[in-house]
């Protein structure tokens, strides 16, 4: 059924092959069309699909419902890709996963006109069978159970230890990482990406993570207080929160995902101006995908799409306030994967949720 999306657009557009590229890292589009992890090249042409991989690759092949053509070395995928494909006027390629490189290599194999299929994938991708809300849910159960741990033995001294805490939480549910968690303190909360480690200060900690089962991602952001908030704090952390609210409770009538980002705009009113990044994205097997939650996505708002909504305001050299969950749209509700509490954990004693 995947396969069959792709293969129809690309009969409309003309395509005569799609190449999907795995050499040095496991591409997420081979994984989603073949459920192939490894090294080696997928195709898809209008009517078949089949993989070039290296013999050392051959035990990751076993049950999967696709031809392979094995190689002795990686060296060799190009000059079977030639050898299997024969008359293509027309080649779709993923212009954000191939360096120059390897995209000359693959026009001195293969002739003929070029086109990006990036997008057609990642709209593809974007709406979600039941198979992989149900590893998505799973993903957010794992994170919302850290996070209790988390505050309910809240033992921490650094950042750097509630790092090594979710790794190691992550292990024990079978689960990796969906990104390098974010555990930033005080002046750090200012940074959107925070990537410093250093003892825990007083301020807003921020918690942004989340889990990957069977290869799916879950994302969340809660906020938590060393020591004792001031009333600006808590308006600010109270705007974010009730931003965060009121645009879950309109995603379902709201049509698009533009709309929606001009709806947090408009909430955070004088303070939008701090509001730095997209209110949200995709979620899958890759942490970011379609659709952006921006105000020049044409993406319209639809059942089976799940997605973050992370409004946040950063003040420089001060302090920042992001609070993010994974949500998706089934049987006409808006569901709230991350089922964690929002409120503003306050850590000036031992605080259980």
């Amino acid at each position: 059924m995947r396969i069959k999306k792709l293969q129809e657009i690309m009969k409309k557009k003309k395509i005569d092959l799609c190449l999907f590229f795995s050499l040095n890292s496991p591409n997420t589009n081979i994984v989603y069309f073949s459920s192939y992890i490894g090294k080696g090249i997928f195709v898809i042409t209008k009517s078949n699909n089949f993989l070039i991989v290296p013999e050392y690759e051959k035990e990751k092949t076993k049950n999967l419902d696709t031809k392979i053509h094995y190689v002795e070395k990686t060296k060799f995928l190009l000059k079977e890709l030639s050898n299997q494909i024969k008359n293509i006027k027309k080649t779709g390629i993923e212009d954000d996963k191939l360096n120059l490189k390897l995209f000359k290599k693959i026009k001195n194999k293969i002739k003929g006109r070029y086109c990006d299929i990036s997008i057609i994938c990642r709209e593809i991708r974007s709406k979600k069978e039941k198979k992989e809300l149900n590893y998505i849910k799973k993903a957010c159960n794992v994170t919302d159970s850290i996070f209790q741990k988390i505050c309910n033995n809240f033992i921490f001294k650094t950042e750097d230890e509630i790092r090594e805490f979710i790794i190691k939480e992550c292990k024990k549910y079978n689960c990796d990482l969906a990104f390098p968690p974010i555990a930033a303190s005080g002046i750090g909360t200012s940074e959107v990406h925070y990537e410093g480690s250093k003892k825990l200060t007083k301020g807003f900690l921020m918690l942004d993570f989340g889990a990957r089962y069977n290869g799916y991602c879950s994302d969340m952001t809660r906020m938590l207080y060393l020591g004792q908030p001031s009333k600006k704090e808590l308006e600010k952390f109270n705007l974010v929160l009730n931003t965060l609210n009121i645009c879950e409770s309109k995603s379902k009538k709201i049509k698009k995902f533009s709309t929606l980002y001009s709806l947090a705009i408009k909430l955070l009113k004088e303070d939008s101006i701090y509001f730095t990044h997209k209110l949200g994205h995709g979620i899958g097997l890759d942490i970011h995908e379609l659709p952006n939650l921006y105000f020049d996505s044409n993406q319209k708002i639809e059942e089976n799409i799940p997605f973050t909504i992370e409004p946040g305001i950063y003040f420089e050299n001060n302090f920042g306030i992001r609070i993010e969950d994974t949500v998706v749209i089934e049987n006409g509700k808006l569901k709230i994967l991350t089922k964690s509490k929002k409120k503003l954990v306050i850590l000036n004693e031992k605080t259980k949720l």
